[in-house]
């Protein structure tokens, strides 16, 4: 009973103050969105293309075109080695603290630009190449301190699409491409 009358209490609350759930997500929003990693042939390797998923959550300051929040990305590389012939899969689960900047409040195209720090978590599944097979020969854990630049616009407030480079370690940094959907944050 008392979960029952809890619930209709909340319910009342939040239908009868629409100004206060407008403040509040005048504050916060919340980013889902989907990135292509694009890393070129260098330390004798090559990145193909894969699709990996994010989301973050951010905090805007009204007074400032800013706004801080957290990044969280998962996701697979796949890296194909030219010697000795392997090939690796690198799974990982990235965690950062994120700031952005907007050059401008317009509601309908804001650049930004932006950094974040954090960790990255990777699996690395590494396997031979034999007669153009691919052999499962080990697994190995990583993890790298995550420096992230990026720049990019947002169009009418909900969608962001942006590019980014992270630093890690050497054989693990990577350039991006992302889009995504914005949910709240009506500066």
């Amino acid at each position: 009973m008392t979960r029952k009358l809890l619930t209709l209490f909340i319910i009342f609350f939040i239908c009868g103050s629409p100004s206060f759930a407008q403040n509040f997500l005048k504050k916060y929003e919340l980013e889902i969105g989907g990135s292509a990693i694009l890393a070129g042939k260098k330390y004798n390797g090559d990145f193909d293309k894969t699709l990996n998923f994010y989301s973050e959550i951010r905090r805007n300051f009204t007074r400032l075109p800013m706004d801080i929040g957290f990044h969280f990305g998962k996701g697979t590389m796949y890296r194909e080695w030219e010697n000795p012939f392997t090939t690796n899969d690198y799974h990982y689960l990235s965690y950062l603290v994120i700031s952005n900047y907007y050059f401008s409040d317009s509601k309908k195209v804001s650049p930004f630009i932006g950094i974040g720090m954090g960790i990255t978590h990777l699996k690395i599944d590494w396997s031979y190449i034999e007669n153009s097979q691919s052999i499962p020969h080990g697994t190995q854990k990583d993890d790298s301190f995550n420096f992230m630049m990026r720049g990019g616009v947002e169009i009418y407030r909900f969608l962001r699409i942006s590019t980014s480079y992270k630093f890690m370690k050497r054989k693990y940094s990577n350039y991006e491409i992302s889009i995504g959907l914005t949910l709240g944050g009506w500066r």
